[in-house]
C-alpha cells in the first residue's frame, strides 16, 4: 500500500491546495493512508478523518512542529483535545507568525539596511506567515540577492557579515517532544539529515532527543528517497539511539513543490506499523 504520512495543506500557510485536493490527488495516486501534519495546527483534523471516510483512505492524525536550525518534530497518534498541546501549539503560532518574524524584519533593516517589509514579502508569495526560505525566496524576486540560497548566506546564516537575521522558535527540540508524548503521541524527528548544527552534532541531538522521549526518525522523506547513504544512516542513527518507529513522506505542500506520496513512493511496509494502525 502506498502512503504519505507528511503532507501540508491550507490549514498552515505553507501549504498551498485544501484538503479536498489532497484527498482527490492521494485516491488517484492509490495512497491508502496519509497524516496531514500542518505547521503547529491541527485545525485540519476534523475535516480530514471526515474525508479519509469518504475516499476509503486511512488518517493518521498528525502535526508538524519546528524547533531551532531545521530541526522539526513531526507527532502522530495523539489527542487532539489535549490542553496543553492546544495550548502550546497555539503559542507557537503566534511567536511564528507574528513575533518571530516582526524581529526578523527589525534586524534585515537595523543590520542591513534592507527596506523590505513583512506586508511586501506576504503580498509577493501570497502567505500570511512566511518561513525564513520564503523571505529568502522574497528577496531573491526582489532582486536583493541573486537566489534564495545566496540570501541566506549573507542574512541568515551564523557567519552572516553584520550578524545574522535569524530568529529561533518558541520552544526547544525537547519541549516539542514532551508536549507530543504528554499527549499521547508519537514524536519523529523529520527529515534529519535537512538539520543544520553548528555548535552540536547531529549525534548529540540525537542523545538529547532520545532521553526525551523521541520515539523514531523519518527515514523516507522528499528527494532522499533514492538516496540509499542517507537511508541508511538514517536508520543507523535510529538503530544506535534506542529508538523504535520508522516514518516517511514526501514534505508535499503543492505539486509545483514535492510530489504527493515521494517519487519513488513510499510503501506501507517501509514504516513502522504502529503508525498506520486505526
Amino acid at each position: 500500500m502506498k502512503i504519505d504520512l507528511h503532507i501540508h495543506s491550507r490549514y498552515a500557510p505553507n501549504g498551498k491546495l485544501p484538503l479536498r485536493d489532497i484527498f482527490e490527488r492521494a485516491k488517484a495516486v492509490g495512497i491508502g493512508a496519509l497524516a496531514v501534519t500542518d505547521s503547529y495546527c491541527i485545525d485540519g483534523i476534523p475535516e480530514a478523518l471526515e474525508l479519509g471516510r469518504e475516499y476509503g483512505i486511512t488518517v493518521v492524525k498528525g502535526v508538524e512542529m519546528q524547533a531551532d536550525s531545521r530541526v522539526h518534530i513531526l507527532c502522530y497518534k495523539f489527542d487532539e483535545n489535549n490542553e496543553a498541546l492546544r495550548t502550546m501549539l497555539k503559542q507557537a503560532r503566534q511567536w511564528t507568525s507574528k513575533g518571530r518574524l516582526e524581529r526578523i524584519f527589525q534586524n534585515l533593516t537595523g543590520k542591513y539596511r534592507v527596506c523590505i517589509t513583512l506586508e511586501d514579502v506576504c503580498r509577493l508569495l501570497n502567505t500570511s506567515a512566511p518561513s525564513t526560505k520564503q523571505i529568502c525566496e522574497a528577496l531573491a524576486k526582489l532582486g536583493i540577492a541573486i537566489d534564495w540560497k545566496a540570501a541566506k548566506a549573507k542574512y541568515f546564516a551564523p557567519d552572516s557579515p553584520n550578524g545574522s537575521c535569524y530568529v529561533g522558535a518558541l520552544y526547544s527540540p525537547e519541549q516539542l517532544v514532551a508536549f507530543g508524548k504528554q499527549a499521547g503521541g508519537r514524536a519523529i524527528l523529520a527529515h534529519p539529515h535537512q538539520i543544520e548544527r553548528k555548535e552540536v552534532s547531529l549525534d548529540e541531538l540525537m542523545t538529547r532527543l532520545a532521553n526525551a522521549g523521541l520515539d523514531g526518525i523519518e527515514v523516507h522523506y522528499n528527494n532522499q528517497f533514492t538516496d540509499d547513504a542517507k537511508r541508511q544512516a538514517a536508520l543507523e542513527l535510529k538503530e544506535k539511539h534506542g529508538l523504535s518507529l520508522v516514518s516517511g513522506g514526501s514534505d508535499f505542500e503543492g505539486e509545483a513543490i514535492t510530489c504527493l506520496g515521494g517519487e519513488p513512493q513510499i510503501l506501507s511496509e517501509m514504516v513502522s506499523a504502529e503508525l498506520l494502525e486505526e
